[in-house]
């Protein structure tokens, strides 16, 4: 068998505007029969907020105006209240405004004056020294990233964020407003039509006099007279132009952000976040409308300009309506504000809830209604000509209250410890959702003492959870002093230094700063790309044989790194697909590709096609797949108390090298480099895999001669010696050791590891002797391990 499970809270139901029917859930309920289940424990509020509810929805007959959605009366899971509030105050606050005068507060005058008042009783909650216990079990005070404030509309929350902004509280707007309605969309369009037209005064002006530009009137008029100023800012705009030319919309807009200096003086304002949150959010949308649709400089501009004019119309823009909603900026000390659709879902500590009056009746303005016929079922209907007072409109009238009666439900359900709302006798709220379940019905021509004796019988029936207060009509907030800010002192004093010793020693070294002896090298923590190398001396002799390829190439560090960026990025396996990558290359680089395109890369060929060992493996045979290219590495050197040194390293190479390598202990023993503590790290050019062996690879761009013969064993042996390349290629068989040793399932290294391999690139090709341009060494176990725990001290 098979059962279907349905869980939701029809309370909750709130979303008739975008199609939700809260009727499918009576017609669930009326299936289900005698199936239905009731959750009776809320694990989200205090104990005293759940009775203040509880005591709300008890008071009101039928809450909720639907027979099949009934208010049930709940436990709180807290044993506790987390919240020390200060005497006198309430989990539930019910802020009374008493008219002025005999007549109802106008609308007008709330819609003016409330958000002022709002902001003032959350400036005077935040001093009140209430502390909220957290799941840590601290106790701390209230901050006004405990606060969140639900409105019915964005622009009521967007009033009270005014307010709280101007007593210095910290605020984040969540809003489904377009951020092509904000100022900051309008201030993008002028810069970017100044862009597009950098010769005209006019335009180039009102892109100056934006908040992200920063431009004074006075700056601007002083443009006029200031002839190399003006000429200053056109050439600006005309490079920003070429850059977006070059290197499309997005890499522009973040130079102009960056040149202005937008984003220091607008973080410096009081909205900085929310300026610099839309301007970003503009840049990405604009950037993906232009890699999407491929839209040129005018037609960006272009778009921009109809996409904010639909939205000011009041359409949302085409193709992205939710991805063009305002995004929240940093909200993790700040107070919330959002619409109470929004925080359907979500839980706040305290909850300010100031507009919960607000929602009219609907009117008939000669246009058909939708309503759900109670006689047939709750059936969705039409009536394309409703009477004035006829049937179908009160259904209509009474199906959005129910709706309101929801909506109310849930704004006073995301509290966790205390929750305040805002009432009295308004204009147009008589017959409001409040009226109804605060006082059972409508509150017209009731007077503010009456309704003060509902509440008040309210106030008893919670048992103290609720208090009622009277705002003040004139309250003007005090400015807010977040505490860290208030324990401040003006008096400034360096840090003392209170170690016992400086390390001399520890930092991080490489290669380059072991052999040049350098205490702190830099540049050597960058790639090794030769960029050291130098001619080596020759070694005496005859030099013979054929003429290699690159023997007139340009030497140096910029050629020596053209040719690794090329090898880098190319297939091994792909010689035509080389020419175009040597072609860029060489371009970036500042060389004539005409004149060495053909060369490098016919050098380069011949390369990879030159065989590494009697094997006959060559890297043109290397797949992709197989190579890890700038394998970087950082390896721990001493962590005890002891340092590296030269003496030792010789020590081990004199100890456990054979051939070349062990004579070359004698060179390493006399290098001057500072006692090393810390790490080492490197680059290794290339490590690839071949028959389940690992080899270690580093180019070398070096001149040794204009013939292949200048290439020999003995030749290359002498470079090796000459630059240290021994030691160079010892680390890196250490790196890969380790890094292998940490990946490899069984990994030995006999039988893993083949070798190395140095690759003088110009001495390189097929058509050579064997041998010609490769420096193959494998050291042996003992070595590798002893320089090993060298370095680990």
């Amino acid at each position: 068998r098979s059962a279907l499970l349905l869980v939701g809270d029809p309370k909750q139901s709130i979303y008739a505007f975008r199609g939700a029917d809260v009727f499918s859930y009576v017609s669930a309920v009326r299936a289900a029969s005698n199936a239905r289940f009731t959750l009776e424990t809320n694990r989200r509020s205090d104990p005293s907020l759940v009775r203040a509810v509880n005591a709300i929805f008890e008071a009101c007959k039928d809450p909720f105006r639907l027979d099949a959605i009934q208010f049930h009366r709940v436990t709180a899971y807290a044993k506790a209240d987390r919240i020390a509030l200060p005497r006198g105050d309430a989990a539930f606050e019910i802020a009374f405004l008493p008219r002025d005068g005999e007549e109802a507060t106008n609308k007008g005058w709330l819609d003016k004056h409330l958000p002022r008042l709002v902001a003032a009783e959350i400036a005077k909650f935040l001093r009140t020294g209430a502390e909220i216990t957290t799941k840590a079990g601290r106790k701390e005070a209230a901050r006004p990233g405990d606060i969140a404030v639900l409105t019915r509309t964005n622009k009521q929350a967007a009033a009270v964020q005014a307010e709280l902004r101007a007593l210095g509280i910290p605020t984040a707007l969540a809003s489904d407003e377009s951020v092509f309605a904000s100022a900051e969309a309008a201030e993008v369009e002028l810069l970017l039509s100044a862009i597009l037209e950098p010769t005209s005064a006019r335009g180039v002006r009102s892109a100056l006099a934006t908040t992200v530009a920063g431009l004074s009137a006075n700056d601007i008029a002083a443009l006029e007279t200031d002839e190399k100023a003006w000429d200053t800012w056109s050439a600006r705009f005309r490079a920003w132009q070429a850059h977006w030319d070059d290197h499309g919309f997005v890499q522009a807009f973040r130079r102009m952000l960056s040149e202005l200096g937008a984003e220091a003086r607008l973080l410096a304002l009081v909205d900085g976040e929310r300026r610099m949150t839309n301007l970003l959010h503009l840049g990405e949308l604009l950037h993906g409308v232009a890699v999407r649709d491929r839209l040129g400089k005018t037609a960006l501009v272009r778009w921009l300009r109809l996409t904010r004019a639909r939205v000011l119309d009041g359409d949302n823009p085409p193709d992205v309506p939710e991805a063009t909603e305002l995004r929240l900026e940093s909200d993790a000390h700040a107070v919330k504000l959002l619409t109470i659709h929004k925080s359907k879902g979500l839980e706040f500590p305290v909850v300010y809830c100031p507009f919960l009056w607000g929602g009219r009746d609907p009117e008939v303005k000669d246009a058909a209604i939708d309503f759900h016929d109670p006689t047939d079922d709750h059936a969705l209907k039409i009536d394309v000509q409703p009477a004035k007072d006829g049937p179908t409109l009160a259904q209509k009238k009474e199906e959005v209250l129910a709706e309101n009666q929801r909506l109310l439900y849930v704004a006073l359900t995301r509290a966790k410890h205390r929750c305040a709302i805002v009432w009295g006798a308004f204009n147009q709220a008589e017959d409001c959702a409040l009226a109804y379940t605060l006082h059972g019905g409508s509150i017209k021509g009731r007077s503010d003492a009456s309704l003060k004796d509902d509440l008040q019988k309210l106030v008893t029936k919670a048992g103290g959870t609720i208090r009622v207060v009277e705002l003040d009509r004139d309250a003007v907030g005090e400015p807010w002093i977040a505490p860290d800010r208030a324990r401040e002192t003006k008096v400034l004093a360096a840090r003392v230094f209170a170690r016992e010793r400086v390390d001399r020693w520890f930092r991080i070294g490489s290669f380059t700063g072991l052999v040049s002896g350098a205490a702190v090298d830099l540049e050597a923590l960058a790639k090794d790309h030769d960029e050291v190398e130098e001619e080596t001396p020759a070694v005496v002799g005859e030099a013979s044989g054929e003429r290699v390829v690159l023997h007139d190439f340009p030497r140096g560090a910029k050629a020596g790194t053209t040719m690794h960026e090329v090898l880098e990025i190319a297939d091994f396996a792909d010689a035509e697909g080389l020419r175009g990558i040597v072609a860029s290359k060489l371009g970036a680089a500042g060389y004539d590709d005409a004149a060495w395109g053909e060369t490098l890369t016919r050098g380069l060929v011949g390369m990879l096609e030159a065989p590494l060992d009697a094997s006959g493996m060559k890297l043109a045979s290397v797949p992709r797949a197989k190579r890890a290219d700038e394998l970087e590495f950082v390896l721990p050197v001493c962590r005890g108390d002891g340092v590296l040194s030269a003496g030792k390293l010789a020590d081990a190479f004199e100890a456990h090298a054979a051939g070349e390598a062990r004579a070359y202990a004698a060179r390493l023993r006399s290098l001057r480099f500072l006692p090393l503590r810390g790490f080492l790290k490197g680059f290794i050019d290339l490590v690839f895999e071949h028959e389940g062996r690992f080899y270690v690879v580093d180019y070398k761009s070096n001149h040794l001669g204009e013939h292949a013969t200048d290439y020999r064993r003995a030749k290359l042996a002498e470079a090796m010696t000459h630059h240290d390349y021994f030691l160079q290629y010892h680390l890196y068989v250490v790196a890969v050791h380790r890094w292998l040793a940490s990946r490899v399932r069984g990994y030995d290294y006999d039988t893993h590891v083949g070798g190395v391999h140095y690759l003088f690139v110009r001495g390189m090709s097929a058509a050579h002797p064997a041998g010609c341009g490769v420096f193959s060494d494998r050291p042996s176990r003992a070595l590798v391990e002893a320089l090993s725990e060298v370095l680990d001290g």
